[in-house]
């Protein structure tokens, strides 16, 4: 639950960017069926601020830039984890070594993302790695 007026910060999925947000306004809608919280709130555009729903914003909210930072480099090190281990795979199973250092590291998903030069940000599913007979 955010309060009116308090700075967030998003993580755009599309774009690896980080943007201060400010909660403008919370509706609260009862019904028959429960509670509904909703946010608008004020993200910086080139000429003053924009409204959006909060909930239209394709991104993770942060409630302190540390933590969106540690969420950025926690996707990094994922992201290198991942890469480095199935190279480690593949020179223990071809060339017979091993590597301890990257024995714990655990991938439960090959799936990571990638930020292009022009930031874009690309899901790649990291395919296992495999030398030709």
């Amino acid at each position: 639950m955010y309060e009116v007026g308090q700075i967030l910060f998003l993580i755009l999925n599309k774009r690896q960017q980080v943007l201060p947000i400010q909660v403008n306004e919370q509706v609260v809608r009862r019904s028959l069926e429960g509670e509904e919280i909703s946010y608008s709130v004020a993200v910086p555009a080139s000429k003053g601020i924009k409204l959006y729903d909060l909930n239209e914003l394709d991104g993770e909210v942060y409630e302190s830039i540390e933590i969106a930072r540690a969420a950025m480099y926690d996707q990094a090190a994922r992201a290198i984890d991942t890469i480095t281990k199935k190279a480690a795979d593949v020179a223990e199973s071809r060339f017979g070594h091993k590597d301890d250092i990257l024995a714990s590291v655990s991938i439960p998903d090959s799936k990571i993302k990638v930020t292009l030069e022009d930031g874009t940000i690309a899901n790649v599913i990291v395919p296992e790695i495999s030398v030709p007979e």
